[in-house]
């Protein structure tokens, strides 16, 4: 429910509606959670150091850009 992208590393962080941990966390390519949720398209102009989130699957991002 939440994407964020850093500027220092251009990492792109994505927590879906259960808690970010990092004993569960995974490193993949981006296109791969795009495949799983098309609604991400909508956020991948963000800018560095930027985040947007949602309330719900189904929901509109808030946030930038």
């Amino acid at each position: 429910m939440l994407v964020s992208h850093d500027a220092a590393d251009g990492i792109w962080r994505l927590v879906g509606a259960s808690d970010a941990d990092s004993s569960t966390g995974r490193i993949g390519h981006l296109h791969h959670a795009v495949d799983e949720d098309q609604t991400l398209i909508d956020v991948l102009d963000l800018a560095g150091r930027s985040s947007a989130a949602r309330a719900g699957v189904g929901q509109l991002w808030t946030g930038p850009p």
